[in-house]
């Protein structure tokens, strides 16, 4: 115990993270186990802890059907991994703490701080976290509220009002977990549903700090420009993601999947594919279906993901964007990338091409291994490239979204999925800075020679 707590003392940020969200999944692991949570009996031990995992980290990627393989309990108990997973069991603990008037330690300070960076000068930690929870629940709570009024002829009783609490917190915390068999094919025209669900997505990815930014700005009727560099760049590549996403789907579907149906009918299936692929996992439409070039604007959309300190996976927009810009600096010969009149660190563009590399090689490796580890399943799978790659991309984007392989990968395939639904929660950097050692890094200097490119 000692040394637990020896250790506890001088761990990073970055490692009390991953230690706390590993302690979350095996919790929900062994909850989920319990023969109370399936509703016809125990879960597996690894169908639990896939499913823990995808809950925690906010996937929505499933090989059970929530409503029917599990139990009321069983449900909630997702329901409650999806909250503390999206919000953050750092955050969610601190916030407790303040809330029972105890100072938290300087190690779970330092998580907190990591998590919502002091981007709105003049709050302190204890009141951004606040200001946090009580806008998360808030919004948790005006999206059940909406999504019973739009549930009305669908369910009724208790079961509406836990469909409408179940997926505004899904919805929120971009987990993509639905209590139907055929998620939310079934509201596709239902214009009421449509909106609000993807009010609630777009909230929960833009991040917590853009959303305390907005309220600040609303409340005390500032303008635009008195955002921070990183809600204008969270907004504005969030934007050009959406509506580009859902121009392209509904261009490349036009005459295929969407043939037949309204123009309205098209653009509320082209808007809504394009803004939960970059973050949730819900679908009206059948994934599967869509034609491969579509599919690739839905790869795309998943690797870059949604903003830094939100409930969302991928490589982020503000990352997406900063590459963008050094692009076109290059491409203009300017001496330093520049965002909305700011220059940008080399120390940020070095972490920015780090984050991309890694990503990019751990979801070239996981799907090298799930093509080799699944050689013994069926010949559709076994043949599919683009289903595993879609699958590994969706687990590091934590969006959920699947051509339907899930529940056919052996007990391999279910492990490398899992390790990729964790790397994608954490985020790549993170991990690097759980596994770095202490230290000022080389010092010496060496000198330079050019070599041939492209």
């Amino acid at each position: 115990m000692d040394r637990i707590r020896k250790w506890l003392k001088v761990a990073s940020s970055a490692q009390l993270l991953l230690l706390s969200f590993g302690i979350l999944i095996l919790i929900g692991t062994i909850l989920l186990a319990l023969p109370i949570s399936g509703s016809s009996g125990s879960i597996s031990w690894l169908d639990a802890l896939f499913t823990a995992t995808s809950a925690v980290c906010v996937t929505g990627l499933v090989v059970l059907d929530t409503g029917k393989d599990f139990s009321g309990f069983g449900q909630a108990v997702i329901l409650l991994l999806i909250q503390l997973g999206g919000i953050g069991i750092i955050s969610f603990g601190t916030f407790i703490i303040f809330v029972l008037g105890r100072k938290a330690s300087l190690a779970i300070r330092e998580v907190a701080h990591d998590t919502f960076p002091d981007l709105l000068s003049g709050y302190s930690l204890r009141k951004t976290i606040k200001r946090t929870m009580l806008l998360v629940l808030g919004i948790e709570l005006l999206g059940a509220i909406l999504l019973y009024i739009g549930f009305g002829s669908a369910y009724s009783g208790l079961e509406r009002v836990w469909q409408s609490v179940f997926h505004s917190i899904s919805a929120f915390c971009n987990a993509g977990f639905s209590l139907n068999s055929d998620n939310l094919m079934g509201f596709a025209d239902d214009i009421w549903v449509n909106i609000v669900v993807m009010g609630l997505i777009i909230s929960g990815g833009m991040g917590f700090i853009v959303l305390l930014e907005l309220a600040h700005i609303i409340r005390h009727r500032l303008g635009f420009r008195k955002l921070s560099l990183h809600s204008k760049m969270v907004i504005f590549m969030s934007l050009v993601l959406i509506l580009g996403g859902a121009i392209l789907i509904m261009v490349f579907e036009w005459e295929g999947l969407f043939s037949g149906l309204s123009i309205w009918s098209k653009l509320l299936r082209g808007l809504f594919q394009s803004i939960t692929a970059r973050t949730c996992g819900f679908n009206t439409v059948e994934i599967g279906a869509l034609s491969q070039a579509s599919l690739m604007v839905l790869l795309f959309l998943m690797f870059i993901g949604g903003a830094p300190g939100s409930t969302a996976g991928g490589v982020k927009v503000t990352s997406a964007g900063i590459m963008l810009a050094v692009a076109l600096s290059l491409f203009r010969r300017d001496k330093r990338p520049t965002i909305f009149g700011r220059s940008l660190s080399r120390t940020l563009l070095d972490r920015c091409l780090l984050l991309v590399i890694i990503a990019f090689l751990g979801i070239n490796l996981i799907t090298l291994l799930l093509l080799v580890s699944q050689l013994g399943i069926t010949n559709q799978a076994q043949g599919s490239f683009l289903a595993l790659l879609f699958e590994t991309v969706s687990a590091f984007g934590t969006v959920g979204l699947s051509l339907g392989i899930t529940g056919e990968l052996n007990s391999l395939g279910k492990v490398l999925v899992i390790i990729m639904m964790f790397l994608g929660r954490l985020g790549p950097l993170t991990l690097i800075y759980t596994l770095q050692s202490a230290g000022t890094g080389a010092v010496i200097e060496y000198p330079e020679e050019e070599v041939m490119i492209g």
